[in-house]
């Protein structure tokens, strides 16, 4: 069992399972207890999903072409 972060190679060579946390993000539980070192009575709390952005130089976008269109199209769920 680990964590990583995706998309990387590293996902790509190996079949990885997602495992489900048993319960939804929860804002306020999160920064009640699970921030917390000695929090006493933690509960079940999913990661917060992190918004991923692609950042390039503006040299590299006008010369790239199809790279460009590629980085602009990609998404993920």
């Amino acid at each position: 069992v680990g964590y990583y972060w995706e998309p990387t190679a590293l996902l790509g060579k190996y079949q990885m399972v997602r495992l489900d946390h048993g319960a939804p993000f929860n804002a306020a539980e999160w920064k009640r207890c699970n921030t917390v070192a000695d929090c006493a009575d933690p509960k079940k709390n999913a990661w917060e999903l992190a918004e991923v952005d692609t950042v390039v130089t503006k040299k590299f976008s006008e010369k790239s072409g199809p790279v460009m269109d590629y980085l602009k199209a990609r998404s993920w769920s």
